[in-house]
């Protein structure tokens, strides 16, 4: 073409007598369209294929993560029942701590995978009204008092009060629920959390600040991605799928937000949040 642009043409010819002598009819049709149309289907099939060739990975480490817990709970509770009237009351008390914990990562993990499933079949409805960031971040942490007591972790809150943002309640507290369990996760015994959260140029940010393990650069980089494992263990051998994390990106970015990451190893980490205060589809 005059303008550079390359086309694919179907060349086709047929054998005909011109003025008594043999020659050959051609015919040349512009075929681009079609050419495009298959390279298309075949980018989307690639996509498909890799999409499913990651759900089958993912799928893959949902069930190892279950299969842990599971293992340690039947395990606890074959050896309470072996051993029952041999067990002392602080053996007992310890053994249903771990019990709990387990539990408390079955659901933790079923939890997420089931809105991670909603939203994959666009199941999940975005329902913002004026939300108290502040109380939410509240009542969202009274549910790991138990767990920040067994660690003897310290909760530290810098919240600003009210703190109103339009936003989906369900879906930031299963934000925060997922940023404040992976900081319990990964502090040390005796350790301190920080959580956070204010307004300033229209929006309204909440951190989550650990005094744990911290991350180098190479795992901060995958911590968002469906097709890469993140398997550092937590402070007390506790672990994970990395679900959580990805979950709350997406619900974050729901909220024409955007979620940030600093760590450092030994340093501990910090994950902010940020969100308009009016949301903005």
């Amino acid at each position: 073409r005059k303008d550079g642009a390359l086309r694919w043409v179907n060349v086709s010819g047929v054998k005909i007598d011109w003025d008594g002598k043999p020659a050959t009819l051609n015919f040349l049709t512009d075929i681009t369209e079609r050419k495009n149309a298959e390279a298309v289907i075949q980018k989307q099939n690639r996509e498909l294929t890799d999409a499913n060739i990651t759900k089958d990975k993912f799928f893959s480490l949902i069930a190892h993560d279950l299969r842990a817990p599971f293992h340690g709970f039947l395990g606890l509770t074959d050896l309470m029942i072996q051993d029952i009237y041999e067990l002392s009351r602080e053996e007992m008390i310890t053994y249903l701590q771990t019990i709990q914990k387990s539990a408390n990562t079955v659901y933790t993990l079923l939890d997420n995978l089931l809105q991670w499933a909603k939203m994959q079949r666009g199941l999940i409805e975005f329902n913002p009204v004026n939300t108290d960031l502040a109380l939410l971040i509240e009542d969202v942490s009274s549910i790991y008092q138990g767990s920040t007591a067994q660690k003897d972790i310290s909760m530290i809150y810098n919240l600003q009060r009210p703190l109103f943002a339009y936003a989906d309640s369900s879906m930031l507290s299963t934000v925060l629920r997922n940023l404040i369990s992976n900081a319990i996760k990964f502090t040390f015994e005796g350790g301190e959390i920080t959580i956070t959260a204010g307004s300033e140029n229209h929006s309204v940010f909440v951190s989550v600040k650990d005094s744990g393990k911290g991350m180098p650069p190479d795992v901060v980089e995958r911590l968002f991605r469906l097709d890469k494992k993140i398997t550092t263990p937590g402070t007390a051998g506790e672990t994970g799928s990395g679900l959580g994390l990805h979950l709350t990106k997406d619900f974050i970015e729901m909220h024409s937000g955007q979620i940030t990451v600093e760590s450092k190893p030994g340093e501990g980490s910090t994950f902010t949040f940020m969100i308009p205060v009016i949301n903005i589809p």
